[in-house]
């Protein structure tokens, strides 16, 4: 058995911040969120992984490095188009041979992990994919899967018509008939993309039509596909929710309550905490109310002001807020917030493009 997890894509719909970062990086709940996606691969015994990443990016390579941190290898392949996430398969089949693996979106966040819908793929040994599904209350964003008894009768990409509230994820187990599948599907124009896409639906309906059996594995828990910035946030959220309190730092004259994480060389002086929270090493957070479901990444400052329900990438300072409080947001690498006393009193923003930046009346 082996995996392909995919490490790819552009990102678009979460600029700026993957201007300068893969979005397979981006921390939720404190730990980027490919790291959580290999985690739970390697927690089925998988001992080869082929991560799918960008044509010439370096940033995942040097990240993740060999494999080893995780006893396992990694094998780098690069998509040097957009042209599908169904494409890495052709790139990586003379890796794969005739062996069943996985494929994961490297952006899709699942709780529980893998091991029950794995076991369950194993005993649908006739099956030629097991995709994992879920139910969704607007099947008409999604493609879907029609079922019964448990195997697959039609897969429809964003029906217009109700005909399944059953969600495919972009996580599969697949066995050899998906290569004859990849070889005689053709990519297809997506929205408003002007390259053809190799996209999940096409391979699985080739294998429907000639006959070969598709089952699938109901999601129990939660599943996010953190491809917008309040997926991000929700999925943070989810998160936190299993945080487990340990504390490597200090807290002096401070309030805390519920369950948090403190990174080492922490220190929380004269603030409120309310977790869950997640606040990772060298942060320094005074003055300070930090309310539930908000994880702050290492080398972060967070003085004279108040955050909730949020994402706090590495390095970035918010100062002197208090009168303002920061909540459902995604705050990126090195940003730097802060209240502006002098006069004329004004807004004073440098922003990005493509953000999102909202001013309360």
């Amino acid at each position: 058995m082996k995996a392909i997890i995919l490490a790819g894509g552009r990102g678009t719909r979460l600029r700026p911040i993957t201007h300068t970062t893969n979005k397979h990086l981006i921390p939720i709940g404190g730990k980027p969120m490919i790291e959580r996606v290999i985690n739970d691969v390697v927690e089925l015994g998988i001992k080869e992984i082929i991560i799918n990443i960008n044509h010439n990016d370096k940033e995942i390579r040097e990240y993740l490095g060999d494999g080893s941190k995780w006893g396992v290898k990694f094998i780098y392949i690069e998509q040097a188009i957009p042209n599908g996430m169904m494409y890495p398969i052709i790139i990586a089949k003379d890796i794969l041979g005739d062996d069943d693996f996985l494929l994961h979106a490297g952006d899709n966040i699942l709780s529980g992990g893998l091991k029950k819908y794995y076991e369950e793929f194993l005993k649908n040994s006739d099956a030629a994919a097991h995709l994992l599904v879920t139910k969704v209350p607007n099947p008409e964003r999604f493609g879907v899967a029609v079922v019964a008894n448990g195997i697959v009768i039609k897969t429809v990409e964003k029906p217009k018509e109700f005909v399944s509230d059953l969600a495919v994820t972009g996580i599969y187990f697949y066995r050899k008939p998906i290569h004859q599948a990849m070889q005689n599907v053709e990519p297809v124009i997506l929205g408003n993309s002007s390259i053809p896409e190799y996209y999940p639906p096409l391979a699985h309906q080739w294998l429907i039509d000639h006959k070969f059996k598709v089952t699938v594995s109901e999601c129990t828990g939660w599943w996010k596909d953190t491809g917008k910035p309040e997926d991000l946030i929700a999925a943070n959220h989810l998160v936190l929710e299993s945080l487990e309190t340990e504390i490597n730092g200090e807290i002096i004259d401070s309030h805390v309550e519920g369950r948090i994480f403190l990174g080492r060389n922490t220190r929380i002086e004269k603030s409120t905490i309310r977790g869950p929270v997640y606040i990772g090493d060298s942060c320094i957070i005074k003055n300070a109310y930090i309310g539930p479901f908000t994880s702050i990444s290492e080398d972060s400052s967070i003085v004279n002001s108040e955050v909730e329900n949020s994402i706090i990438m590495r390095g970035s300072k918010i100062t002197e807020l208090a009168d303002t409080r920061i909540d459902s947001s995604l705050i990126g690498y090195n940003v730097n917030i802060s209240a502006k006393h002098d006069k004329p009193k004004s807004l004073n923003l440098i922003v990005g493009d493509n953000s999102d930046v909202r001013i309360p009346n």
